[in-house]
């Protein structure tokens, strides 16, 4: 398994979790295809970035998590705000190990929010966290 491989099975693995599932917030990956059945969802990707994050460390990287959060549109940011709170409390600060390398989530970014341009239903804020790879 390759790096991109790892960290993106690192941090899909978070939203895998039974402590995630029982926080009832619907996860989709980045390439979802089939309907959204529910006003409120989280949508997940794994951006990478540099390569290496020091030239002694080629097989290391740096990236972002970047999670779309989906609420009912017109009922103001606070539903928004829960979530990345939420997300907070499962990413911010937190290290997670695989048998190849590590993941470590950094501080988190939440953007001011605006209607989804695709389902005007929806309000779409975006959710970040800037991570680094680490391979062992």
């Amino acid at each position: 398994m390759g790096k991109y491989t790892d960290m993106s099975s690192i941090v899909l693995a978070v939203f895998g979790s039974d402590a995630w599932s029982a926080e009832d917030i619907v996860t989709h990956p980045s390439n979802f295809t089939g309907s959204v059945e529910r006003n409120e969802y989280i949508r997940v990707s794994v951006i990478t970035g540099n390569n290496a994050l020091e030239y002694s460390q080629l097989n290391s990287m740096a990236g972002q998590i970047l999670i779309e959060i989906f609420t009912k549109s017109g009922e103001g940011p606070l539903r928004a705000s829960q979530i990345a709170d939420t997300l907070d409390k499962y990413l911010v600060g937190k290290i997670f190990p695989s048998s190849l390398g590590s993941v470590q989530c950094g501080p988190s970014l939440v953007s001011q929010g605006k209607v989804d341009a695709v389902n005007p239903a929806l309000f779409r804020t975006l959710y970040t966290v800037n991570v680094n790879y680490f391979r062992k």
